[in-house]
This record gives structure tokens, C-alpha cells and sequence, in this order.
């Protein structure tokens, strides 16, 4: 019986992502049969570390438009709320 607790190894992220990686994730779950989001991005995540593992810094020689270091525009992620003032 599921005890709703992760696998020895495993651990939850959650994050903030342009519309564009969302709907990557959604043909990568379609394409996989993968029955979660979640899941979809994890085997993302585990593809993208594999690159990384074999030394392939850059896979494709395109540019992400309108990515700008957080550094220089000093947002970290986008707001998931409005502020009131």
C-alpha cells in the first residue's frame, strides 16, 4: 500500500516557468506517455543531467529570447502573486 512518501533518493522541487517551457513539458508527457507534469519534468531533469554528466554545456547552438541574467535585472523569478499596495 502507497504510504504517500518518497523513494530512498528522490526529493520534490517546484519552481516558476516561462510558457514556453510549460508547454515543452506538456509534448514531452504527451510523446512519453508520462502521466504527470511532475513526472514529465523529471525526466527532464534527468536527460538535463546526463548532458551535463557528459560534458555537453550548450545541445543546441539557439539563443533563449529575452533571457536576462537575474543578476542583471534583479528578478529571480517572476511574482505569483499581485502586491497589494
Amino acid at each position: 500500500m502507497p504510504t504517500g512518501r518518497l523513494r530512498k533518493g528522490y526529493s520534490r522541487v517546484a519552481g516558476v516557468v516561462r510558457e514556453e517551457v510549460m508547454e515543452e513539458l506538456e509534448r514531452l508527457r504527451r510523446e512519453r506517455n508520462i502521466p504527470t507534469i511532475s513526472q514529465s519534468l523529471g525526466a527532464a531533469l534527468d536527460e538535463w543531467l546526463q548532458m551535463r554528466r557528459s560534458g555537453v554545456s550548450n545541445p543546441g547552438s539557439r539563443a533563449i529570447p529575452d533571457a536576462t541574467p537575474p543578476a542583471q535585472s534583479g528578478v529571480l523569478h517572476p511574482p505569483c502573486v499581485e502586491e497589494r499596495t
